[in-house]
Formats: structure tokens, C-alpha cells, sequence
């Protein structure tokens, strides 16, 4: 890997996916209530806001549908 370059571009695009992606979750977790969500609201906040793979988790798996 030693020699290739990574784009400033896409880590540009990739950061604020994340960034913006992030802020969703943690706006969407607020306006919800404890049976909403599965699993412990804590634990989406930090996984799910941190990083990629745990907002696209929480947007898959940790909400619960409306009955």
C-alpha cells in the first residue's frame, strides 16, 4: 500500500456522509421513546453516532417499526 494515494476528495465526501448521516441518528434517537428503539438508547448514541457502520445499523436493525 506503501505509494498510493488516498483522494482528499472522497475522504471529503466519506467525512461528511458520516458527519451528516451521524447527526440524523442522533436526531432521530432523541425524538424517540425507549420502545422504539431496541436495545439501550445509550448504546445507539455512541455506536450509532460515531461511525458508519453503526448509523447504517441503527437505521436497519435498532428502530422498531410503528405499529
Amino acid at each position: 500500500m506503501a505509494g498510493k494515494k488516498v483522494n482528499p476528495r472522497i475522504v471529503s465526501v466519506f467525512v461528511a456522509a458520516q458527519g451528516l448521516l451521524g447527526s440524523a441518528t442522533v436526531r432521530d434517537l432523541k425524538k424517540r421513546s425507549k420502545k422504539e428503539v431496541r436495545g439501550p438508547k445509550w448504546f445507539w448514541y455512541l455506536w450509532g453516532g460515531s461511525n458508519m457502520l453503526g448509523t447504517i445499523t441503527y437505521w436497519t436493525i435498532g428502530r422498531r417499526r410503528h405499529a
